[in-house]
């Protein structure tokens, strides 16, 4: 008996990989056989012949993850965006330095601190394979403030809609969920006073972003 071992992938199509043997052993790397269909040719004595059914192997790397984050600052508010550079991480848990934390599945995420001062944030990574730690400062206090453009807004929290009124006339509003994802996008009409309708928004902390003629601002806003 005959045993031809076959294999197809993105890139190979029916290539032979292992003969005379009911078992295939693989000694290589197996990383490049990821995904793809094995079958088996067997061959009597008598030259007749049957092919087995086909399987797909799929690797898992069992990698752990590598814990790594970037920020940027939004100086109203104290405000400090996170931004995960992490690999293989299904959950990511952030200790803001605070004595606040955010946990889940979502990469990316925007804080608002309390005060101007040195903050240490750690973020933990996890998958099924284990987990990983990094510890950054945060230093908000050393860096100077950019030029903002004085705003008001109100009512703040709020649930239906918010008043935005500002120095110069605006041009765009911008809302932003805590991930950094752009959830509201309102084209100003070139007054100093403009109202949007958040009603329809999921309750939390946002970012409220107002484009005018001198510059741009930020707020952290509440939606109950």
């Amino acid at each position: 008996m005959q045993y031809f071992w076959m294999m197809s992938n993105d890139t190979i199509s029916g290539a032979s990989i292992g003969n005379s043997s009911p078992t295939l052993v693989i000694c290589d790397s197996i990383v490049q056989y990821d995904s793809a269909n094995f079958w088996c040719v067997i061959v009597d004595d008598q030259g007749d012949s049957a092919v087995t059914e086909s399987a797909m192997l799929t690797i898992d790397a069992c990698a752990p993850p590598v814990a790594g984050f970037d920020f940027y600052f939004m100086w109203d508010d104290n405000i400090v965006c996170y931004e995960s550079t992490s690999e293989n991480a299904d959950v990511h848990v952030w200790l803001f330095g605070d004595s606040t934390t955010y946990s889940g599945t979502t990469t990316d995420t925007c804080k608002a601190f309390p005060a101007r001062l040195l903050y240490y944030t750690k973020l933990i990574v996890y998958n099924d394979h284990g987990s990983d730690e990094i510890t950054r400062a945060i230093d908000i206090l050393a860096v100077e403030d950019d030029k903002q453009v004085e705003f008001s807004i109100f009512p703040n929290p709020t649930s239906n809609y918010v008043l935005v009124e500002s120095e110069s006339r605006i041009e765009s509003i911008t809302l932003l969920d805590i991930s950094g994802r752009v959830v509201l996008s309102h084209a100003g009409t070139s007054k100093q006073r403009e109202q949007i309708d958040v009603s329809d928004l999921q309750s939390g902390q946002y970012v409220l972003r107002i484009d005018s003629e001198e510059g741009t601002s930020n707020r952290m806003i509440v939606i109950n």
